[in-house]
Protein backbone atom coordinates (compact mmCIF):
# COMPACT_ATOMS: atom_id res chain seq x y z
CA UNK A 1 0.00 0.00 0.00
CA UNK A 2 1.27 3.54 -1.37
CA UNK A 3 2.08 6.14 1.36
CA UNK A 4 2.92 9.95 0.65
CA UNK A 5 6.30 10.04 2.17
CA UNK A 6 8.72 7.35 2.85
CA UNK A 7 11.73 8.51 4.67
CA UNK A 8 15.12 6.49 4.19
CA UNK A 9 17.40 6.37 7.54
CA UNK A 10 20.63 4.05 6.31
CA UNK A 11 21.31 2.27 9.53
CA UNK A 12 25.19 1.02 10.75
CA UNK A 13 26.91 0.53 13.96
CA UNK A 14 24.76 3.06 15.96
CA UNK A 15 23.45 1.50 18.61
CA UNK A 16 23.92 4.38 21.03
CA UNK A 17 21.77 7.08 18.85
CA UNK A 18 19.46 4.60 16.61
CA UNK A 19 16.45 4.58 19.13
CA UNK A 20 16.59 8.45 20.07
CA UNK A 21 16.42 9.09 15.95
CA UNK A 22 13.76 6.46 15.61
CA UNK A 23 11.59 7.68 18.27
CA UNK A 24 12.05 10.95 17.09
CA UNK A 25 11.04 9.99 13.61
CA UNK A 26 7.42 8.50 15.27
CA UNK A 27 6.85 12.00 16.87
CA UNK A 28 6.16 13.79 13.30
CA UNK A 29 2.82 15.52 13.23
CA UNK A 30 1.67 13.32 9.49
CA UNK A 31 0.06 10.25 9.65
CA UNK A 32 0.77 8.74 6.31
CA UNK A 33 4.69 8.00 5.94
CA UNK A 34 6.65 5.08 6.31
CA UNK A 35 10.31 4.47 7.88
CA UNK A 36 12.59 2.48 6.33
CA UNK A 37 15.44 1.56 8.05
CA UNK A 38 18.18 -0.33 6.08
CA UNK A 39 20.32 -1.97 8.19
CA UNK A 40 23.70 -2.08 6.02
CA UNK A 41 25.23 -4.79 7.90
CA UNK A 42 25.83 -3.67 11.25
CA UNK A 43 28.37 -5.77 14.03
CA UNK A 44 26.71 -3.95 17.44
CA UNK A 45 22.80 -3.81 18.52
CA UNK A 46 21.70 -1.64 16.02
CA UNK A 47 20.17 -4.69 13.46
CA UNK A 48 18.45 -5.74 16.48
CA UNK A 49 17.00 -2.05 17.59
CA UNK A 50 15.95 -1.69 14.27
CA UNK A 51 13.52 -5.38 14.74
CA UNK A 52 12.54 -4.26 17.75
CA UNK A 53 11.04 -1.30 16.43
CA UNK A 54 9.97 -2.65 13.21
CA UNK A 55 7.92 -5.27 15.78
CA UNK A 56 6.15 -2.17 17.98
CA UNK A 57 5.60 0.18 15.37
CA UNK A 58 3.32 -0.61 11.67
CA UNK A 59 5.61 2.51 10.53
CA UNK A 60 8.57 1.00 10.78
CA UNK A 61 9.91 -1.31 8.40
CA UNK A 62 14.02 -2.87 8.85
CA UNK A 63 15.96 -4.69 5.94
CA UNK A 64 19.12 -5.93 6.59
CA UNK A 65 21.73 -6.28 4.14
CA UNK A 66 25.65 -7.13 3.38
CA UNK A 67 27.33 -4.04 4.03
CA UNK A 68 27.97 -1.58 0.99
CA UNK A 69 28.43 1.50 2.58
CA UNK A 70 25.62 4.58 3.13
CA UNK A 71 24.86 5.17 -0.71
CA UNK A 72 24.35 1.66 -1.24
CA UNK A 73 22.01 1.32 1.94
CA UNK A 74 19.82 4.63 0.29
CA UNK A 75 19.53 2.78 -3.11
CA UNK A 76 18.90 -0.44 -1.17
CA UNK A 77 16.12 2.00 0.35
CA UNK A 78 15.07 3.58 -2.29
CA UNK A 79 14.13 0.03 -4.28
CA UNK A 80 11.77 -0.76 -1.13
CA UNK A 81 10.25 2.83 -0.84
CA UNK A 82 6.44 3.53 -1.73
CA UNK A 83 5.95 6.80 -0.55
CA UNK A 84 5.35 9.17 -3.48
CA UNK A 85 7.88 11.78 -2.02
CA UNK A 86 11.29 10.41 -0.28
CA UNK A 87 13.08 11.96 2.14
CA UNK A 88 16.34 11.32 3.97
CA UNK A 89 17.61 11.02 7.57
CA UNK A 90 20.92 9.39 9.02
CA UNK A 91 20.89 7.12 11.77
CA UNK A 92 22.33 9.79 14.38
CA UNK A 93 20.43 13.10 13.68
CA UNK A 94 16.68 14.55 14.47
CA UNK A 95 14.09 15.83 12.28
CA UNK A 96 11.55 18.86 13.40
CA UNK A 97 8.13 17.19 14.18
CA UNK A 98 6.67 19.56 11.04
CA UNK A 99 8.94 18.16 8.52
CA UNK A 100 6.57 15.99 6.71
CA UNK A 101 3.95 18.27 7.13
CA UNK A 102 4.75 21.63 6.56
CA UNK A 103 6.48 20.44 3.17
CA UNK A 104 4.68 17.59 1.89
CA UNK A 105 1.81 20.67 1.99
CA UNK A 106 4.27 22.52 -0.31
CA UNK A 107 4.79 19.36 -2.52
CA UNK A 108 1.40 18.91 -3.14
CA UNK A 109 0.34 22.46 -3.69
CA UNK A 110 3.31 23.67 -5.88
CA UNK A 111 3.55 20.24 -7.82
CA UNK A 112 7.13 20.18 -7.03
CA UNK A 113 9.99 17.55 -7.99
CA UNK A 114 12.43 18.49 -4.58
CA UNK A 115 11.13 20.60 -1.73
CA UNK A 116 14.35 21.96 -0.14
CA UNK A 117 14.63 23.64 3.16
CA UNK A 118 17.00 24.15 5.96
CA UNK A 119 19.10 22.76 8.36
CA UNK A 120 21.00 23.52 11.75
CA UNK A 121 24.02 21.94 12.83
CA UNK A 122 24.89 20.50 16.41
CA UNK A 123 28.44 20.29 17.98
CA UNK A 124 28.78 17.96 20.52
CA UNK A 125 31.33 18.07 22.43
CA UNK A 126 32.78 16.48 25.90
CA UNK A 127 28.55 16.51 26.61
CA UNK A 128 28.00 19.45 25.44
CA UNK A 129 25.73 20.69 22.62
CA UNK A 130 26.15 24.30 20.49
CA UNK A 131 24.59 25.05 17.68
CA UNK A 132 25.10 26.92 14.15
CA UNK A 133 22.05 27.71 12.90
CA UNK A 134 21.39 29.59 9.13
CA UNK A 135 19.09 32.64 8.64
CA UNK A 136 15.24 31.44 8.19
CA UNK A 137 12.77 33.67 6.24
CA UNK A 138 9.19 33.54 5.57
CA UNK A 139 9.76 34.25 2.00
CA UNK A 140 9.10 31.22 -0.22
CA UNK A 141 10.89 30.73 -3.46
CA UNK A 142 9.50 28.48 -6.34
CA UNK A 143 12.38 27.78 -9.18
CA UNK A 144 11.84 26.51 -12.71
CA UNK A 145 15.49 24.79 -13.89
CA UNK A 146 16.70 28.33 -15.68
CA UNK A 147 16.07 30.12 -12.08
CA UNK A 148 17.21 27.41 -9.83
CA UNK A 149 20.45 27.09 -11.99
CA UNK A 150 21.20 30.52 -12.09
CA UNK A 151 20.43 30.93 -8.11
CA UNK A 152 22.31 27.60 -7.45
CA UNK A 153 24.65 29.32 -4.61
CA UNK A 154 21.59 30.12 -2.95
CA UNK A 155 20.30 26.64 -3.00
CA UNK A 156 23.68 25.14 -2.22
CA UNK A 157 25.21 27.33 0.24
CA UNK A 158 22.33 26.82 2.68
CA UNK A 159 20.97 23.44 2.44
CA UNK A 160 23.12 21.06 0.06
CA UNK A 161 22.49 17.88 2.04
CA UNK A 162 20.08 15.16 0.93
CA UNK A 163 17.91 15.37 4.66
CA UNK A 164 17.39 19.45 3.57
CA UNK A 165 14.84 17.85 0.89
CA UNK A 166 11.62 15.50 -0.21
CA UNK A 167 12.07 14.77 -3.50
CA UNK A 168 9.30 12.98 -5.90
CA UNK A 169 9.37 9.02 -5.96
CA UNK A 170 8.18 9.44 -9.51
CA UNK A 171 10.87 11.92 -10.68
CA UNK A 172 13.42 9.67 -9.34
CA UNK A 173 12.70 7.18 -11.26
CA UNK A 174 12.04 8.77 -14.52
CA UNK A 175 15.59 9.75 -14.13
CA UNK A 176 16.66 6.63 -13.44
CA UNK A 177 18.18 8.96 -9.81
CA UNK A 178 21.07 6.38 -7.86
CA UNK A 179 23.60 7.30 -5.47
CA UNK A 180 27.09 6.62 -6.36
CA UNK A 181 27.93 4.38 -4.51
CA UNK A 182 31.89 4.72 -5.35
CA UNK A 183 31.34 7.46 -2.51
CA UNK A 184 31.81 6.02 0.69
CA UNK A 185 33.21 9.09 3.05
CA UNK A 186 31.13 12.15 2.12
CA UNK A 187 30.12 13.92 -0.46
CA UNK A 188 27.90 12.06 -2.36
CA UNK A 189 24.67 14.22 -1.22
CA UNK A 190 25.82 16.80 -3.45
CA UNK A 191 26.77 15.09 -6.25
CA UNK A 192 23.00 13.30 -6.26
CA UNK A 193 21.59 16.82 -5.63
CA UNK A 194 23.25 17.95 -8.67
CA UNK A 195 22.03 15.33 -10.71
CA UNK A 196 18.56 15.94 -9.51
CA UNK A 197 18.68 19.75 -10.61
CA UNK A 198 20.08 19.01 -13.83
CA UNK A 199 16.24 17.58 -14.49
CA UNK A 200 14.27 19.03 -11.85
CA UNK A 201 11.13 21.46 -13.68
CA UNK A 202 9.76 22.78 -10.28
CA UNK A 203 11.66 23.22 -6.55
CA UNK A 204 10.13 25.50 -3.35
CA UNK A 205 12.52 26.33 -1.47
CA UNK A 206 11.10 26.54 1.98
CA UNK A 207 13.87 28.94 4.22
CA UNK A 208 12.96 27.36 7.99
CA UNK A 209 15.00 24.83 9.57
CA UNK A 210 13.43 21.31 9.82
CA UNK A 211 16.14 18.87 10.51
CA UNK A 212 19.20 18.66 13.01
CA UNK A 213 22.51 17.46 11.47
CA UNK A 214 24.22 15.96 14.75
CA UNK A 215 28.10 16.42 14.64
CA UNK A 216 29.89 14.24 17.47
CA UNK A 217 33.47 13.82 17.57
CA UNK A 218 33.45 10.26 17.65
CA UNK A 219 30.80 9.13 15.04
CA UNK A 220 30.50 11.37 12.30
CA UNK A 221 31.93 10.28 8.60
CA UNK A 222 32.64 14.03 7.87
CA UNK A 223 35.39 14.42 10.89
CA UNK A 224 37.20 11.69 9.61
CA UNK A 225 39.88 11.83 6.84
CA UNK A 226 39.73 9.76 3.79
CA UNK A 227 41.87 9.57 0.26
CA UNK A 228 38.29 8.19 -1.08
CA UNK A 229 36.52 11.93 -0.18
CA UNK A 230 39.09 13.57 -1.94
CA UNK A 231 38.80 11.47 -5.25
CA UNK A 232 34.49 11.28 -4.54
CA UNK A 233 34.99 15.79 -3.77
CA UNK A 234 36.72 16.08 -7.43
CA UNK A 235 34.30 14.27 -9.71
CA UNK A 236 31.68 16.14 -8.10
CA UNK A 237 33.53 19.30 -8.83
CA UNK A 238 33.63 18.17 -12.03
CA UNK A 239 30.26 17.20 -12.43
CA UNK A 240 29.34 21.18 -11.48
CA UNK A 241 31.57 22.55 -13.90
CA UNK A 242 30.39 20.65 -16.36
CA UNK A 243 26.76 21.17 -15.20
CA UNK A 244 27.75 24.91 -15.05
CA UNK A 245 28.72 24.70 -18.72
CA UNK A 246 25.34 23.10 -20.15
CA UNK A 247 23.77 26.07 -18.20
CA UNK A 248 25.89 28.72 -19.26
CA UNK A 249 25.95 30.26 -15.69
CA UNK A 250 29.16 32.48 -16.57
CA UNK A 251 27.22 34.89 -18.84
CA UNK A 252 23.19 33.63 -16.96
CA UNK A 253 24.43 34.08 -13.69
CA UNK A 254 28.06 35.65 -13.15
CA UNK A 255 29.67 34.20 -10.02
CA UNK A 256 27.57 31.66 -9.10
CA UNK A 257 29.73 28.67 -10.48
CA UNK A 258 32.67 30.22 -8.40
CA UNK A 259 30.19 30.79 -5.16
CA UNK A 260 29.44 27.05 -5.22
CA UNK A 261 33.01 25.97 -6.30
CA UNK A 262 34.58 27.15 -3.13
CA UNK A 263 31.80 26.58 -0.78
CA UNK A 264 30.72 23.19 -1.50
CA UNK A 265 34.11 21.90 -3.11
CA UNK A 266 37.80 23.92 -2.72
CA UNK A 267 36.61 24.33 1.45
CA UNK A 268 36.01 20.57 1.54
CA UNK A 269 39.55 19.81 0.39
CA UNK A 270 41.50 22.37 2.46
CA UNK A 271 39.43 21.22 5.79
CA UNK A 272 39.61 17.79 5.06
CA UNK A 273 43.41 17.95 4.69
CA UNK A 274 43.32 19.83 8.19
CA UNK A 275 42.04 16.80 9.93
CA UNK A 276 44.24 15.68 12.94
CA UNK A 277 44.38 11.84 11.28
CA UNK A 278 45.08 13.32 7.69
CA UNK A 279 48.62 11.44 6.98
CA UNK A 280 50.27 13.88 4.30
CA UNK A 281 52.73 16.40 4.85
CA UNK A 282 51.89 19.93 4.29
CA UNK A 283 54.18 19.51 1.13
CA UNK A 284 51.83 16.67 -0.04
CA UNK A 285 49.05 18.87 0.26
CA UNK A 286 50.53 21.83 -1.32
CA UNK A 287 51.20 19.14 -4.36
CA UNK A 288 47.59 17.64 -4.22
CA UNK A 289 46.26 21.05 -4.68
CA UNK A 290 48.39 22.36 -7.08
CA UNK A 291 47.06 19.43 -9.39
CA UNK A 292 43.90 20.22 -8.57
CA UNK A 293 44.82 24.01 -9.98
CA UNK A 294 45.87 22.71 -13.13
CA UNK A 295 42.69 21.37 -13.99
CA UNK A 296 40.46 22.76 -17.39
CA UNK A 297 37.83 24.61 -14.76
CA UNK A 298 40.47 26.94 -13.60
CA UNK A 299 42.41 27.19 -16.43
CA UNK A 300 40.43 29.95 -17.94
CA UNK A 301 39.11 32.48 -15.43
CA UNK A 302 36.45 34.62 -16.38
CA UNK A 303 36.97 38.41 -14.87
CA UNK A 304 33.45 39.34 -14.96
CA UNK A 305 32.31 36.54 -13.27
CA UNK A 306 35.10 36.54 -10.57
CA UNK A 307 34.22 40.26 -10.41
CA UNK A 308 30.41 39.32 -9.63
CA UNK A 309 31.29 36.59 -7.34
CA UNK A 310 33.50 38.97 -4.88
CA UNK A 311 30.03 40.71 -4.49
CA UNK A 312 28.54 37.47 -3.44
CA UNK A 313 30.63 36.96 -0.78
CA UNK A 314 34.19 38.61 0.09
CA UNK A 315 35.06 35.85 2.30
CA UNK A 316 35.04 32.83 -0.31
CA UNK A 317 36.22 35.03 -2.89
CA UNK A 318 39.29 35.29 -0.96
CA UNK A 319 39.78 31.51 -0.72
CA UNK A 320 39.24 31.22 -4.17
CA UNK A 321 41.80 34.09 -5.04
CA UNK A 322 44.53 32.44 -3.36
CA UNK A 323 43.70 29.02 -4.46
CA UNK A 324 44.28 30.24 -7.56
CA UNK A 325 47.65 31.93 -7.06
CA UNK A 326 48.67 28.53 -4.96
CA UNK A 327 48.61 30.76 -1.58
CA UNK A 328 47.99 26.98 -0.14
CA UNK A 329 49.45 27.81 2.89
CA UNK A 330 47.67 30.83 4.02
CA UNK A 331 44.84 29.56 3.26
CA UNK A 332 45.14 26.48 5.38
CA UNK A 333 45.72 29.15 8.13
CA UNK A 334 43.39 30.88 7.64
CA UNK A 335 40.57 28.02 7.95
CA UNK A 336 42.29 26.43 9.90
CA UNK A 337 41.81 29.73 12.02
CA UNK A 338 38.25 29.53 11.22
CA UNK A 339 37.69 26.16 12.26
CA UNK A 340 39.08 26.73 15.73
CA UNK A 341 37.25 29.19 16.70
CA UNK A 342 33.64 27.37 15.63
CA UNK A 343 34.97 24.67 17.44
CA UNK A 344 34.92 22.18 14.47
CA UNK A 345 38.95 21.19 14.71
Amino acid sequence: MNVKVSIIVPVYNSEKYLPMCIDNLLNQNFDDYEIILVDDGSTDKSGEIADEYAVKSPKVKTYHKKNGGICSARNYGLTKAVGEYIAFCDNDDLMNANLLCDNYRLAKEYDADIVRFLREVSYENDGEKTYERPKESDELIIYNNKELFAHMNKIMNSSFSIWCGLYRKAFLEKHRMKFNENFKFGIEDIYFNSQCYDYCEKLVFNQHIYYEWCQRDTHSTSKKFSDNFLESNQTAMELWYDLAKKHNLFNEAPGVFEDVMTNCYLLGFYERMLMPNCPYSMKQKINFLKKLRKLKMFKNIDQDSLKAFKKLSITRYITYKLFLKNAHRLNFLIIKTYLKKMGRL
